[in-house]
């Protein structure tokens, strides 16, 4: 284990600039959110001592009860909004990765796909020409990333789509080839043909993907596409229900076969429906506002992890940072970052805090820097040891 110690003279405590800095070191960082870490035993166990599973455990204690058979490990991966140039194989090469890591796991681990809206333009622009949000996702991306999602080697995990926010254009295909779909009360699913004219073969390819998994009715989908379509729920005379187009809706009023009948979309725009809106229809399997209640929900062993908590041959460095960080201390700790990541080929950062301040402007170019790093290669970790 490497340890870089930056000690200096302590200042004026300016917490709220610290704040700051905390928030990129434990939220912003790709991998830290959701997990408690026990730093230390990881620096005492070594770069591999993580993939030893038959390792001897400590003396006076006893082995860890092997797993139960109906225990189910879970993983989330964001997928970033719009899916354009190569996010699509980076969710695929995470999925993989999992279903890779738990081949031999008694039972097939749950992958949550997080859908997440990332800026894709400058501050300012109008969201509703495609600065910001979940629009302008390219079709090509999407439909890769579906086949994917339905194939065998999707199927080696079981794929939840999350929808903690609206989702619309073309990224509302990789929602519909999950096997199941939770979504926050207010976020809502469609317009899928938002950012081009529909044609036969995005038609062929949403009808495909519904198809293999069936998770909303064909109806509501194509409503999504063309803005001319209706969507009706009919009671029928027989018993059951049905959500039919307007075609399908006319032909069984004419032969006498339904009883009731409710509009679920009228027309006259692309169809778009809400998390409640979707549960009260049984469509989806729940909502969820609180993104802490996945577990639960999912009746996993654990908290959600992300694919850069899987064992691997551990590489860690240690950053130690105290007292005033200032412009120079700021560059001072990039150069000893960027150095351990080029000589030593690091895959840990581990940022350890102890009674740190800074203005705002250094503590969030330190911490822009630190984000920016690739969560594939390099998982981060920031531990606060004394108060700030």
């Amino acid at each position: 284990m490497h340890a870089i110690s930056i000690e200096t003279t302590n200042s004026t405590l300016r917490s709220a600039c610290v704040s700051a800095l905390l928030v990129w070191l434990c939220l912003v960082w790709p991998g830290t959110a959701g997990r408690n870490v026990n730093a230390e035993t990881m620096i005492a166990q070594g770069p591999n001592r993580a993939n030893q599973a038959d390792a001897e455990p400590p003396a006076g204690t006893l082995p860890a009860a092997p797993q139960a058979d109906s225990e189910r490990s879970g993983y989330i991966v964001d997928v970033e909004l719009p899916l354009v140039g190569d996010r699509d194989e980076l969710v695929k090469r995470q999925i993989r990765r999992i279903a890779d890591s738990n081949r031999d796991a008694a039972q097939r681990p749950v992958v949550v796909l997080r859908f997440i809206r990332t800026a894709i333009a400058k501050p300012g622009d109008d969201a509703d020409q495609g600065g910001l949000g979940s629009r302008g996702s390219q079709f090509e991306r999407c439909l890769s990333l579906a086949r994917f999602l339905t194939s065998p080697e999707g199927a080696r995990v079981r794929l939840v789509a999350y929808l903690p926010e609206t989702v619309e254009g073309h990224a509302v295909l990789p929602v519909l080839a999950c096997e199941e779909i939770l979504a926050s009360s207010t976020a809502e699913l469609g317009r899928a043909a938002i950012d081009e004219p529909l044609d036969a073969s995005i038609e062929g390819a949403y009808r495909d993907v519904v198809s293999r998994r069936a998770t909303l009715p064909v109806a509501a989908v194509m409503a999504m596409l063309d803005s001319t379509a209706e969507v009706y729920l009919l009671e029928l005379v027989e018993g059951g229900t049905l959500v039919a187009d307007r075609a399908e809706a006319t032909k069984r009023r004419e032969s006498g076969q339904v009883l009731r009948e409710e509009t679920l979309w009228a027309g006259g725009g692309l169809a778009q429906f809400s998390g409640q809106e979707m549960r009260n229809r049984r469509w989806i399997a729940r909502t969820l506002d609180d993104p802490s209640e996945l577990s639960g929900a999912l009746d996993l062993s654990g908290t959600l992890r992300t694919s850069q908590q899987l064992p691997r041959d551990w590489r860690p460095v240690r950053l130690v940072i105290s007292g005033e960080i200032n412009s120079a201390r700021a560059n001072q700790i990039i150069r000893a970052i960027r150095g351990a990541i080029d000589q030593q080929q690091i895959n840990l950062l581990m940022i350890e805090l102890a009674h740190a301040t800074s203005d705002f402007t250094t503590a969030s170019r330190l911490a822009s820097y630190i984000a920016d790093l690739d969560s594939n290669e390099i998982y981060t970790l920031g531990i606060v040891t004394q108060p700030l």
